[in-house]
């Protein structure tokens, strides 16, 4: 058997991107709305160029500086070249560990289903800095697999991306378990591939949103799951 799961149901950002670039904003010009602002910008990008411009010729660096940019124009804010080096900061900072945090349940689950014997992946839209990420994390040795959409090309929800995780693995989709914290992205993407699949409410405020049989809480739930 096979887990899969998605990265933010392994860590969570200690501090979020559109807060930085609201606490630089705030160092510029007093009463932004550059949460609102990025969240805008953040959608728009990913519907012009998704995939953080793979395939339209753009650095996933480049992707998110336009975010960035944007971001703070929208709240007044001109000085491109400041915009630049807050950008730069950003995407450097957001590679390595001081801005992530690994839930608790994480590393005793993952070793726990190691042990058993069972294969585990990451599948995660995200850029080329995920397994520097789970590398700076110390998470990335207990999987044995990681597909960041920026690398392979294909993002969730397309089924081209968890069948290549089902040939990594090399099982079969009834054999596999995904877990993801998304309703559309992970729960039904994977479930439309025939694997079973986990949604991992953690708040539970996706509880309504899927049959309660389907949901858990902590990824600790995934051991009875997998091996009871």
């Amino acid at each position: 058997h096979t887990l899969h799961t998605h990265a933010h149901t392994l860590h969570t950002h200690a501090h979020t991107l559109h807060t930085h670039a609201q606490t630089h904003a705030h160092t510029h010009y007093t009463h932004t709305t550059a949460d609102n602002s990025f969240s805008v910008m953040f959608k728009k990008m990913n519907e012009e160029l998704p995939n953080f411009g793979r395939e339209h010729n753009i650095t996933s660096q480049d992707w998110w500086q336009k975010i960035v940019s944007g971001t703070f124009a929208a709240v007044g804010m001109k000085q491109e070249g400041i915009a630049q080096q807050i950008g730069d900061k950003l995407y450097t900072d957001f590679a390595g560990p001081q801005n992530w945090e690994v839930y608790p349940d994480v590393i005793p689950t993952l070793q726990t289903l190691k042990q058993k014997g069972l294969v585990l992946g990451v599948i995660s839209n995200f850029d080329e800095r995920l397994k520097p990420i789970l590398r700076s994390l110390k998470i990335a040795d207990l999987f044995d697999f990681t597909l960041a959409s920026y690398e392979v090309g294909l993002c969730k929800p397309d089924p081209r991306l968890f069948q290549l995780a089902l040939k990594m693995a090399q099982v079969r989709a009834d054999q596999a378990i995904h877990v993801g914290d998304n309703f559309e992205l992970d729960y039904k993407a994977a479930g439309a591939v025939g694997m079973r699949s986990l949604l991992l409410t953690r708040k539970d405020t996706l509880l309504k949103t899927t049959e309660p049989a389907s949901c858990i809480t902590t990824l600790t739930e995934v051991i009875d799951v997998c091996i009871g």
